[in-house]
């Protein structure tokens, strides 16, 4: 395999998954150093260190070997990596929620929307023109 920009690419996801070599390295199941040699020169990862980077952070493999396509799969995963577990984990539970639930708390969201623009409607000032209207 000698596509032209890997390593390139390969350094952006680094970049763009907030993560050091070192857990990437691990993630693709090679050592650091593995790593900093396919950056350094022309060698090139085993089909399966690839496999697993492609799993583990969801990348679309179109893009990391021929720079064609988004980075991701979905931009999920990038936003998923910096947050905090206990927000991963009520997310993780979002998604095993069955239609009816879904709708029932967008249904809540709804109402909390429409609470607080009922609020700010309430806290504006009344302007001349609503008092000449108002008597």
């Amino acid at each position: 395999m000698s596509v032209e920009g890997f390593k390139e690419r390969l350094q952006e996801v680094i970049h763009q998954l907030r993560i050091d070599d070192q857990d990437f390295a691990k993630a693709g199941g090679i050592s650091k150093a593995t790593l900093s040699g396919y950056f350094g020169s022309d060698r090139q990862p085993k089909q399966e260190t690839i496999a697993n980077w492609i799993v583990k952070y969801n990348i679309d493999a179109n893009w990391l070997m021929l720079g064609e396509g988004d980075m991701f799969r979905g931009n999920e995963i990038v936003l998923n990596l910096s947050l905090p577990n206990i927000t991963k984990k009520l997310m993780d539970v979002e998604k095993s929620m069955d239609k009816a639930a879904q709708l029932a708390k967008l249904e809540a969201m709804k109402a909390v929307i429409e609470g607080e623009i009922e609020a700010e409607k309430n806290q504006q000032p009344i302007g001349d023109d609503d008092r000449v209207a108002n008597g």
